[in-house]
């Protein structure tokens, strides 16, 4: 571990100490190298972000603008994909909070089929 925190191994081990202590880290052996694993505590607070949470309102809009962006992919022949499938995930599927945290969009894509111009 103090070769991975870069301190004197007194210091390492305080830390990874304080990481157990504080439920972030549990010790962990693996092929006779001591070490540790984060817990989900770590994961969680690892996922948290700083942004300003956002009005259901904003993520309406942002919304919409996207899905009129779909339409101009998928009607315009410049674009060589299209979008198949856009999924809203998250906090937004939340009919009782009126702030979110972001709005967590995926989108399929499938390559559009070529038009075939007549033979040459």
């Amino acid at each position: 571990m103090q070769t991975i925190l870069r301190k004197e191994r007194a210091e390492a081990e305080a830390i990874v100490r304080a990481l157990v202590e504080a439920g972030l880290a549990v010790p962990k052996s693996s092929r006779g190298m001591n070490g540790c694993a984060t817990t989900q505590l770590a994961r969680s607070f690892g996922s948290q972000t700083a942004a300003r949470p956002i009005t259901r309102q904003t993520a309406d809009h942002v919304l919409s603008q996207l899905l009129e962006r779909v339409n101009q992919v998928n009607s315009n022949e410049y674009f060589l994909a299209k979008v198949t499938k856009v999924v809203v995930l998250g906090s937004y599927l939340r009919t009782d909070a009126d702030r979110l945290s972001d709005l967590d969009i995926a989108v399929e894509l499938q390559p559009k089929e070529a038009k075939l111009g007549p033979a040459a």
